[in-house]
């Protein structure tokens, strides 16, 4: 139980800090940002690094 709190509180923080972000940003202009991803697994955690292209909406 203890471990879903802290997941719960984990993604709601993300998800706040995400949405502040996307408003400050509303009128900024194309180029290059670096997002993570998290892969929570029952044995491990993982995260990946990646440039993504907010032009052209991809990875690169």
């Amino acid at each position: 139980m203890k471990h879903l709190v802290i997941l719960f509180l984990l993604t709601l923080s993300i998800a706040c800090a995400h949405k502040a972000d996307n408003d400050s940003k509303k009128a900024s202009s194309c180029g290059l940002e670096t997002r993570a991803a998290f892969d929570v697994g029952s044995g491990t955690t993982k995260m990946v690094l990646a440039q993504f292209d907010t032009c052209e909406n991809r990875v690169t």
